[in-house]
């Protein structure tokens, strides 16, 4: 089986991997350890917050799957602060961001 190659983006806060698909949308997928909140319930809060940002994007673009990792940094951020970082750097990587 061969290995796809994929981009990656490094922020403070967050990790983006990239990657082909030959589907006619994007995918995205959100990963939140433990380390940035113990409890399921916070780390769906933050997930869902996540996902609400990117959903607008999904369909603007097709063959791309992206991967995002939340930094433990995170946590020194309010609501507000992620969601606006969050934008900042989905809107550079994504051709019609």
């Amino acid at each position: 089986m061969l290995k796809e190659k994929s981009t990656a983006v490094k922020t403070p806060y967050f990790l983006i991997k990239i990657f082909r698909n030959s589907l006619p949308y994007s995918r995205f997928g959100v990963i939140v350890s433990k380390k940035i909140a113990r409890l399921a319930v916070r780390r769906n809060k933050l997930r869902r917050l996540v996902f609400s940002l990117v959903r607008p994007y999904s369909k603007k673009i097709g063959g791309k799957d992206y991967l995002i990792i939340i930094s433990p940094a995170i946590k020194e951020l309010k609501k507000e602060e992620v969601g606006e970082k969050l934008k900042e750097y989905i809107s550079k990587i994504l051709p019609n961001g």
